[in-house]
């Protein structure tokens, strides 16, 4: 009796989690911004796998739809946190290439609808699990090396950390051996998915709009030009925290006059400037001898992929092509 209750409660908490994954997702589509759409797509996917669950094994009649369902969601969580983190510019430019990320979960959502009785269910899903687990993988790999330029990297890690942990789930209820283990698998996904809900609310309660502060006039030109006459992005160890102590100028404001000079966050103006900063050095013929990657450094990036990363994103082409270009106008 004790079991069956626990059992209960497992359930109810299961449920919780698939209408709070749904919140989630609801939360981010209404922005309607790319990245934002991607994301609500994920915990729509994330609630179809621990709703799967639910209907599985308390509404034995619909079983099939639930399992279809079930593994169209477990499937594609990993293409989409990988859409998420590759956050493409214009989505349609590539929709053929992100499209082929779903042929598998499109012909193993058919083979559970369709072909029930072939009962090839558990083997899909066990696949879809480790092809989950090389999507995050991946992702993690592809995220430590853009890290650094990115604007919302404490974001994108958070993502990866909860998907992850939500995966580790998965795995477990594949191992487990009874009923109760996997139930207590519904559970521990629920309570990742309350923690991820709770943590946003707190931090869309402390993003409410207050009084505009005004920066001195004096302290945006030392801003302006710090980064545009000092060349401090060139620094490669540059950041928002160590800027804010070089100019002795808190992070937010400097944060607030970034963004009104140059539209931009604080890691996208740097970044900006030292490709441009790359550029002129490139077009110089002085400079022919020297590799792109030395280019790269001295400009201030850390690493050379960080480099192509952002010099491909700001121009639309890679140095290479850059360079290219710049030769078939000299000749």
């Amino acid at each position: 009796m004790e079991q069956n209750s626990l059992f209960g409660i497992l359930g109810l908490l299961a449920g919780a989690g698939v209408i709070l994954a749904l919140l989630s997702a609801n939360i981010q589509l209404v922005k309607k911004r790319n990245k934002e759409l991607i994301l609500g797509l994920v915990f729509i996917a994330i609630a179809l796998r621990l709703g799967k669950s639910i209907v599985y094994f308390l509404l034995s009649g619909i079983a099939p739809i639930g399992l279809a369902l079930g593994f169209l969601g477990l499937a594609s969580i990993g293409p989409l946190v990988w859409m998420y983190l590759k956050n493409d510019p214009d989505l349609k430019s590539s929709a053929k290439r992100n499209w082929m990320h779903f042929i598998y979960p499109i012909i193993g959502f058919a083979i559970c609808l369709i072909w029930y009785e072939l009962h090839l269910e558990v083997i899909l899903y066990q696949l879809a699990t480790l092809v989950l687990a090389l999507y995050l993988a991946f992702s993690w790999v592809r995220f430590q090396k853009i890290r650094d330029q990115s604007s919302s990297s404490h974001e994108t890690s958070v993502i990866l950390l909860l998907t992850t942990a939500i995966k580790l789930t998965f795995v477990y209820q594949h191992l487990s051996n009874t009923m109760l283990d996997y139930a207590i698998g519904w559970g521990v996904c629920a309570v990742f998915i309350y923690a991820y809900f709770v943590s946003q609310l707190l931090v869309r309660k402390t993003k409410k709009p207050g009084i505009a502060i005004q920066l001195p006039n004096e302290s945006k030109l030392k801003i302006q030009a710090a980064i545009e006459r000092d060349v401090i992005y060139l620094n490669s160890g540059i950041t928002l925290n160590s800027f804010s102590e070089q100019l002795n100028v808190p992070t937010y404001l400097i944060s607030k006059t970034v963004k009104d000079l140059y539209n931009k966050t604080f890691p996208d103006t740097i970044s900006y400037f030292r490709i441009e900063y790359v550029k002129r050095l490139l077009q110089s013929p002085e400079n022919a001898h020297l590799k792109i990657e030395s280019l790269a450094y001295d400009a201030g990036f850390a690493t050379p992929s960080a480099f192509y990363y952002a010099f491909k994103k700001q121009t639309g082409q890679t140095p290479t092509q850059y360079l290219q270009k710049l030769v078939l106008k000299s000749a």
